[in-house]
């Protein structure tokens, strides 16, 4: 609230950058348990025009802290979207709540997911939560993706999964001189 320091007249934002400063004020609800505030990021993540798209964004990352199951809901429908940021934002949500591995890992396969950015989204959501079982599919997307953002990805996941394997790759690939990673 504005009041206690002077009217909102008085305060006075660059056009350009309004919706970065709303998005920085939809993060902030991350961690709240208002029903309220879980509200509005819901409406706003689920929103598809109006809102801004970079406040969208945040409104999806916002809800993978710790979503109900309806706010897992209006992730799992934005990671369907035919925009390819918002679909990368919704999937990298998920992964932070951890609730929905198959989901991530789907979007990971260039089989499924032809955008490389929400590949690399969900690859880096696979880091999230370390289990060294991912090494063997992480170092196989190390090895053989096409795109560098996306082998990028993999490696940074890599090294947060932990275990031997995925020591052993990522110690393969420092030995490797013909080899490139971002």
């Amino acid at each position: 609230k504005l009041g206690a320091f002077g009217p909102a007249a008085a305060i006075s934002v660059d056009p350009r950058e309004e919706e970065n400063l709303r998005s920085m004020a939809i993060l902030s609800l991350a961690r709240s348990t208002d029903p309220v505030h879980r509200g509005v990021l819901g409406k706003l993540a689920a929103e598809k025009g109006g809102v801004g798209f970079t406040p969208r964004r945040s409104a999806l990352l916002a809800l993978g802290v710790s979503p109900s199951d309806a706010e897992l809901a209006v992730l799992k429908d934005q990671a369907k979207d035919v925009n390819a940021p918002v679909r990368a934002s919704a999937v990298l949500a998920v992964g932070i709540s951890g609730k929905d591995r198959g989901l991530v890992l789907a979007h990971a396969d260039a089989k499924t997911e032809r955008d490389s950015m929400v590949r690399a989204y969900a690859i880096l959501a696979l880091g999230i939560h370390p289990d060294p079982a991912l090494a063997r599919t992480l170092a196989a997307i190390v090895e053989k993706d096409t795109d560098e953002s996306v082998r990028g990805a993999a490696a940074i996941a890599l090294g947060r999964v932990g275990g031997k394997e995925a020591v052993d790759a990522l110690s393969a690939l420092m030995r490797n001189r013909n080899y490139q990673v971002l």
